[in-house]
Order: structure tokens, then sequence, then C-alpha cells
């Protein structure tokens, strides 16, 4: 049995290295990386006609950014400036492509600027789609150069004609057919700010948007004419302001939740609480804010009204959940308990009614601090205090947020039944 175990794991790295993949990712094993610099240094000042790049200053490493054992490459990131990337992608063992990220500042502010005259909406903020948690982003990741944020063509003024030449170069590259109606130019992603609606107490007000149809209209056009997929929001305008130096400072986004399931292209996209109106594959959509009791709101995804779909009732605390807290909280008192609960017959999965929910700590406990265990599957004690401003780690399916006083839960179940089903039993001291 043991040698027929060795036999068989031989013959399968047999046929992973004499795969393509195989083989190229075995020559890029072997590639020597200052090499490597040399040739990305040499591309990129050759291609901006000046010495843009040092060799010395890239660090390369390798890069497999489509997951489907399909195409590899190697990465050299400026250690001067970690933005200015340069990606060496290997079509097979004879021909590579390059893309880089160099003018991407440059480009970015233009459409800004046009996005600002295509929606009437003058606070933007422009940025790629590469390491965010996207619907969809499998497709983006077969065809990699798509989600890199990094360009082929040279930017030369005139964002059209740009996109246009990169459009006929990458429309060359193989497997474009995989990008099954994502467009060929790849995706970036806009937020907006609205300075009327400044903190989460007027986002709960759900206003009507009067700049809606121009909103979508104006974005579209963006989208058609320089084939590029948009996902944006607006967002009130501290929630903006986050984003806006998350982005500025080409840090990891921490303003959204999102989610690793395809729920309806864009849907999930942005945490509905944060959200006061946002587009993404072709979809418009405007969160719903309702109130479910004092002091506690319930946000869906696109104007659905969720409490046809959940209750929200007092409730008792689980007798464990109700032991836990007595023990490892005993400064703690247990104020309320609700039941959130769907509606849905048995068996019935309606993804569709996606929600956040929000409490308003300080209309409900001014001047206490406030503690919230939430039961599900799997539960966690979410506790904020003044010197640490983060939340114990919580479980697999739930993030946090505090935002303007109120506490922001999103709910992330992955399987099973009891996503439909969370207690939240709310502590103050």
């Amino acid at each position: 049995m043991l040698t027929l175990m060795v036999l068989a794991g031989g013959i399968s790295l047999y046929s992973f290295y004499n795969s393509d993949y195989g083989k190229l990712k075995h020559r890029v094993d072997q590639y020597d990386y200052r090499l490597a610099s040399v040739k990305m240094a040499q591309y990129v000042n050759e291609k901006y006609g000046e010495k843009v790049c040092n060799s010395d200053e890239l660090s390369v490493d390798l890069w497999d950014p489509s997951d489907t054992r399909t195409y590899i490459g190697l990465r050299g990131v400026s250690q001067q400036d970690p933005s200015k990337k340069i990606y060496m992608l290997y079509l097979s063992k004879e021909e590579v492509v390059y893309l880089d990220t160099f003018q991407w500042d440059e480009i970015s502010q233009e459409l800004e600027q046009e996005a600002i005259e295509k929606t009437g909406l003058e606070n933007v903020c422009c940025d790629t789609l590469t390491y965010s948690h996207l619907t969809l982003r499998k497709r983006y990741h077969f065809c990699p150069w798509v989600a890199t944020g990094a360009y082929i063509t040279k930017y030369e003024g005139d964002l059209e004609e740009f996109f246009a030449q990169e459009k006929k170069i990458r429309g060359e590259l193989p497997d474009i057919k995989e990008l099954e109606g994502l467009r060929i130019n790849g995706g970036i992603t806009f937020y907006f700010g609205d300075t009327s609606i400044p903190t989460m107490r007027e986002r709960i007000q759900n206003p009507s948007l009067e700049y809606q149809k121009k909103f979508e209209s104006g974005l579209k056009e963006m989208e058609e004419k320089y084939q590029i997929d948009i996902a944006s929001a607006v967002l009130f305008q501290n929630a903006f302001l986050k984003m806006k130096t998350v982005v500025e400072e080409k840090k990891s986004y921490s303003v959204f939740p999102t989610t690793f399931l395809d729920y309806g292209k864009g849907e999930t996209f942005f945490n509905p609480a944060y959200t006061l109106l946002s587009m993404s594959y072709d979809q418009i959509f405007v969160p719903k804010a309702e109130k479910a009791r004092k002091g506690i709101y319930i946000f869906s995804t696109n104007e659905k009204e969720c409490l046809n779909t959940y209750t929200c009732k007092e409730t008792k605390p689980p007798e464990d959940l109700k032991k836990f807290a007595e023990n490892k909280l005993p400064d703690w008192q247990m104020d309320q308990t609700f039941l959130f609960q769907s509606q849905d017959k048995e068996g019935e999965e309606n993804y569709s009614s996606r929600y956040a929910l929000a409490i308003d700590t300080e209309e409900l406990y001014s001047k206490k601090e406030v503690s919230v265990i939430g039961w599900d599957i799997t539960w966690e004690v979410y506790q904020l205090e003044e010197e640490n401003p983060y939340p114990p780690k919580v479980n697999d399916y739930a993030r946090y947020g505090m935002e303007d006083g109120f506490m922001i839960f999103t709910d992330r179940e992955i399987y099973g039944e009891n996503h439909k089903n969370k207690i939240y039993s709310i502590l103050v001291k």
C-alpha cells in the first residue's frame, strides 16, 4: 500500500511539472531575481523615456495571482515608494507581459475629476480593486491583468485614448473570454462623501437622494467609454473621510466588512449601515434603515424592508450565556436581550435579506459603558473601552464597528441555518 501511495504521489508530481503551469513555475522558481529586477527597471525606463526606476530599489518576489494554476510571474515593489509596482507575468515559457502602477496616481486623479463632473458630487476618492474581496473576484483572477491596478499602456493625458489602447492590447491576451461579461480594462472603486449627511445619526433618517439618477447614468457612461467596471458608494461624510484616509495612505480597507459569497452582483460589497447609495456591476442599491425597537436599527441592502423578513423582540438570554456573563463580566449588568429572527420558511434560503444591525448606545445608555454579547452558532464578547476601541477577537460570522455612538454588527455567516437567528444581549456598567 505504501509503495502504491509513493508511486501515485510520484506520478502526480510528474504530471504537475510537465503541465504548462508546472513548467512556468519551475522556470520562475529558477529565475534570478536580480536579473528580473534589471529587466523590470529597463521596461519602465524604456516605457517612460526616462530613469523612473533603479533596479537596486526593487524588491522582487514570486507573483501567483490567478489561483487557477494558469499564470505565474514575478512582482517588483519599489522600496522607496511601495505603491510603485512592476509585474512580470508569464503567458507562456517564451512570452512575458509587463504591467506597472507608476501612473496610477495621475490616472486616478483624472478619473476622480470626471466622476465629479458626471455625478455632481464633489467629494470623491478613487482606488483599484486589487486587494478587496469582491463578488466575482475569481473571474478577475483568471485574467489577473484586469485586477492588478497596473497598466501596459503609457498614459499621455487623454483617458479615452489611453483606455482604448489598453483595451486593444488586452484583447490580444489569452483567456479574455473567461471574463464572462466583465469589462476588459478591469475594475476601480469610487467613494463619494455627502456633506449634507455628516454622521451616522443623519444617516439613520434614510433621506431621499436627489442625485441618484445622475449618479447612476454618469458612472455607467464612464464604464462604457473606458471599458472599466466601477464599484462605487456614496457614504455619510465621516465614513467617507475615513475611507479616503486609508486609500490615500494605501492601507488595507478597514471601514467596510465584506463577504466571500456572491448573493448578487455588487449587493454585498458595502456595509449598508455606512452606505447611502451604491452602484456595482450595472446595478444600483439604496440601503434602507428601519427602526426595530428603541435605539436599535436594521439596514437592508436595497430598499427592502427587513422587518418583513425578520422580527426583533425581547427575550430571555440562554442560561449558558447568562452564566458566562456572570462569571466573565461580574461588574456588568445585563440590561436587555433581544432575538433577531428570520421569518423564512423551513429550508428556504433568502440571501437577499442580508442586513446590518446598529445599536444606538448614546440614545439607550448615555454616559455608560456598553458591552454586547452576540449569540449564534458560536459567540464572543464585544466590548468597547476608551483606551482600546477594538473588541476582543470576534467569531467567523460577524463584524464589528463603532461609529458616532453606534455599535454596528454585520451578519457574515457562511454555513448553517443559524445565520437567520441571532440573540444579542446588551450589558452596561
